[in-house]
């Protein structure tokens, strides 16, 4: 069975590429969060704040991180490419990525109740999880609780 992990970067510095003092916490939670998903692969976006997301949870699972420039916006058919390949994948998956990807992502699933994903909340560092190509849930934020 394939579990795909959708995870929203954490939270950005006012004006700058990487993370806050508060995203960097967030990730730390995130990451201890994760601890149990035992993934296969952990797959990046080249944006920074998600690429920077991504080190910080791998730390806890000794896996590479794979930075895969066709998780970016805009949208092109390599994005599209990549979706198919990885949906079918057998295994468990961590993609981070900005709020517009996850919503795309999720959009793509053949759940009606998704028709509008627009106007989903996607909060820094929340998971979102796809499994057996069918959404669980979308945009968990309870391993934040204690930080705000």
């Amino acid at each position: 069975m394939n579990r795909i992990y959708l995870i929203h970067h954490a939270q950005s510095a006012q004006h700058a590429p990487s993370l806050s003092y508060h995203g960097h916490r967030q990730a730390s939670k995130l990451a201890k969060h994760l601890q149990t998903t035992h993934p296969d692969k952990i797959i990046t976006s080249p944006e920074n704040l998600s690429a920077f997301t991504a080190h910080k949870i791998s730390v806890f699972h000794d896996l590479p991180v794979e930075i895969e420039p066709r998780i970016s916006s805009p949208i092109t058919d390599g994005f599209f490419l990549w979706w198919s390949e990885i949906s079918k994948y057998e295994g468990t998956v961590l993609v981070i990525a900005d709020g517009t990807i996850i919503r795309f992502i999720l959009s793509r699933t053949s759940d009606p109740a998704l028709e509008q994903v627009n106007e989903i909340s996607v909060h820094p560092a929340s998971i979102s999880l796809i499994e057996a190509n069918r959404v669980v849930s979308i945009n968990q934020t309870e391993h934040l609780e204690d930080l705000c």
